[in-house]
């Protein structure tokens, strides 16, 4: 065990770090490219506007943008994530070598129940206590990912990602971008790519749809195989059309 203490690192004792006041957004160096990178760093910006609003943040964007190329400039030519963070008026970076997640899984519904509150749509906070929680008891039923509801009985999203369904008439859909579903990147660019609607979405709705997808910045495009006791096939899928126009994380698009 490593023991670390604010001798060794006195930004350790930062208040807003101990109490989880931080806005961040994670996206991807893929292709040569950092990708949907404009929209990653408009919604840090505004969250970090909403969270910490008496500070400067008007030259903070070009600030990390010019960070950004110069860091990538010195590694060696592969895909990497980055984590970009904002704590009070310190930014942090955290690069390192992407690792590609399964494009098919299973996923069950969560005892968590959503309820409307402050923070805007686009406000990403690093607290998920909660959704890992869930998360894991998922796991431990062998299921790789769980869908969370608001108290209404409307799908949110899933422990780390927004959720998608093509339905019966070759639609596709999302929950509405809310104080519980938050307005993801990769998100935004499926629905202008395949000009996809918000709707109130229920689990009925998963249980007729045709395909569902998750869509994360990081993880990609995924595919749902299962939904608690129902089966979904990928062959000839919407789903697998949709990756070749659009690419697993919109790459073909950006």
């Amino acid at each position: 065990m490593k023991i670390i203490d604010t001798e060794c690192n006195s930004f350790l004792s930062n208040t807003s770090l101990l109490r989880g006041e931080q806005v961040f957004t994670s996206l991807l160096f893929y292709g040569g490219q950092f990708l949907y990178l404009e929209e990653h760093l408009e919604r840090l910006i505004q969250g970090a506007k909403f969270f910490f609003p008496l500070r400067s943040w008007e030259k903070t964007k070009e600030e990390i943008r010019d960070y950004l190329y110069q860091k990538i400039e010195t590694r060696d030519p592969q895909n990497y994530y980055c984590r970009l963070t904002i704590i009070d008026d310190s930014f942090f970076l955290i690069f390192k070598v992407h690792e590609l997640s399964a494009n098919s899984l299973s996923l069950t519904s969560g005892f968590q129940i959503k309820t409307p509150n402050l923070r805007p749509s686009y406000l990403k906070l690093g607290q998920y206590a909660d959704s890992v929680l869930e998360l894991k008891t998922a796991k431990n039923k062998n299921f790789d990912d769980v869908v969370f509801y608001d108290n209404s009985g409307f799908i949110t999203e899933t422990s780390t990602s927004n959720i998608f369904l093509v339905n019966p008439a070759g639609e596709v859909k999302t929950p509405y971008s809310s104080s519980m579903v938050l307005a993801g990147v990769l998100r935004s660019q499926i629905m202008k790519s395949l000009k996809a609607r918000e709707a109130n979405l229920t689990r009925s709705d998963l249980e007729n749809a045709q395909e569902i997808w998750l869509s994360n910045s990081i993880k990609g495009i995924r595919f749902i195989n299962r939904f608690d006791n129902k089966n979904f096939s990928i062959h000839e899928s919407m789903y697998n059309k949709m990756i070749e126009t659009f690419g697993q994380y919109g790459e073909k698009c950006e």
